[in-house]
């Protein structure tokens, strides 16, 4: 039982450990509410997310916010973009990073007002929010989204409200 309890406790100091540096670092807010919405690689014909495809977590303050993604293509420019629902292109860019030779990324910076659309179908309907997506930097001209690609981008879970 002794053994049980020292393995509970050096469990519990290294989830203390990670927030601390988590807090230190300005990934995350000890004070004001953050939302986090999941990114995920989707399949472009339902729509559905791909199981143990890539995938990362943005999480959303009014002053700030991070992204952190993993199991994208290595070393490849990544933008995240207020997706327009309206297919006008001008999304609203809000950071580019490089992904690492492992395919991690972490975008993160001060919040912008984001673009708001209020959603009268689909699975969305009823609901007033913004999409974030993270696409290819190749597959955009300034802030369009000029290349349709649908398998290299990561499409959100939910809205940011």
């Amino acid at each position: 039982m002794e053994t049980k309890e020292k393995s509970m406790n050096a469990s519990m100091k290294i989830v203390i450990a990670i927030m601390g540096i988590a807090l230190l670092a300005g990934a995350v807010s000890a004070v004001g509410t953050a939302q986090t919405v999941k990114l995920v690689a989707k399949n472009s014909t339902s729509w559905e997310p791909i199981d143990g495809g890539a995938s990362g977590s943005l999480m959303y303050q009014t002053d700030k916010f991070v992204f952190n993604g993993h199991g994208l293509e290595p070393n490849i420019s990544y933008t995240l973009v207020d997706y327009t629902e309206n297919w006008v292109g001008d999304e609203q860019i809000l950071g580019s990073a490089v992904s690492t030779r492992t395919g991690k990324i972490q975008i993160k910076g001060k919040a912008t007002t984001l673009t708001p659309y209020e959603y009268t179908e689909g699975e969305y309907a009823g609901q007033t929010g913004t999409k974030i997506w993270l696409v290819p930097t190749d597959c955009m001209t300034g802030a369009d989204i000029t290349v349709w690609s649908p398998d290299r981008f990561l499409f959100e879970t939910s809205l940011v409200i």
